[in-house]
């Protein structure tokens, strides 16, 4: 069974994303390759990108969205575009649309799989999706680098209240910080680790990774954290890039090893990631990075 999305209903979430003029440039510029198409939008959320989508030209949208859609029809109706924008509210894994020449979707979470949105959109792929038909984005490609991080911007959980809570590292471990990253702590070249092709990449497992990589340090330090991000490409019409160099909603993902490492320059930092859906909670993603020499 795929699961979905999780409960994007909290208005401040949507005002982070409504406010980030990156994210909705990049889509923007990319939606004129929709003029004249039938538009899924696979997570519509406040509808943006479907009046994005009509507004380039598309002659059908149906926006997908398994939260409630009130303000979402309101929106589109102030808008005049209730014509054109269908709302359908439901989980993908229920709903009955034709087929259709483009999916546009804003899935990505923190370093692009987080909250594991991933699996619908490929379901939606899978099943509405003509055979010729195009995705926004195309592809992910995701980013990793080993850190510095100053001992006071690292969390420490042995003594809170005067209680020893360091059992909690277990769970910070697994799970990334959002921040931005400041690169003069950065002891090598970033690398990219992973992409994602969306127009083949299988459905079973496409949130699993298992991958390896390696480094060459240029300064002295301890490899204390690594930082992630990714970049997202529109067929080449446009490229959304959350790198430190740049100001997104989604800032950094900051990954905290079990061990740290200390490297001089010329060192080799190997690097293993692998992450998994949570037994707990199927919106999250478990990642597991080691790091040695």
């Amino acid at each position: 069974m795929v699961d979905i999305i999780p409960n994007y209903s909290l208005p401040h979430i949507h005002c982070l994303m409504l406010r980030d003029n990156a994210r909705l440039n990049a889509y923007d510029k990319a939606l004129s390759l929709v003029q004249g198409r039938v538009v899924l939008d696979y997570g519509a959320g406040t509808g943006i990108l479907s009046m994005m989508a009509a507004r380039a030209g598309a002659d059908k949208v149906y926006a997908i969205e398994p939260t409630n859609t009130d303000l979402a029809r309101q929106i589109i109706k102030d808008n005049g575009l209730e014509e054109r924008v269908k709302i359908v509210e439901g989980d993908i894994l229920d709903v009955d649309l034709p087929k259709v020449d483009a999916i546009v979707s804003e899935w990505m979470g923190v370093w692009a799989l987080q909250e594991n949105m991933l699996p619908g959109l490929l379901y939606a792929r899978n099943k509405f999706l003509k055979k010729e038909g195009i995705i926004l984005p195309a592809c992910i490609n995701m980013y990793l680098v080993p850190s510095y991080e100053p001992i006071e911007n690292l969390p420490d959980f042995s003594r809170i209240q005067d209680f020893d809570l360091s059992h909690y590292l277990t769970n910070v471990h697994s799970q990334p910080f959002v921040m931005q990253a400041n690169t003069q702590y950065f002891l090598s070249e970033p690398k990219r680790v992973h992409s994602l092709n969306i127009a083949s990449l299988p459905l079973e497992n496409c949130t699993n990774l298992d991958l390896q990589a390696s480094y060459l340090a240029q300064k002295e330090g301890k490899v204390t954290c690594l930082y992630g991000w990714f970049d997202a490409d529109f067929y080449g019409i446009s490229r959304l890039d959350t790198s430190p160099n740049t100001t997104t909603h989604w800032q950094q993902a900051r990954f905290l090893p079990e061990k740290a490492i200390s490297v001089k320059p010329g060192d080799n930092i190997r690097v293993k990631i692998n992450s998994k859906v949570s037994p707990n909670d199927k919106k999250q993603i478990n990642f597991n990075i080691e790091v040695s020499k």
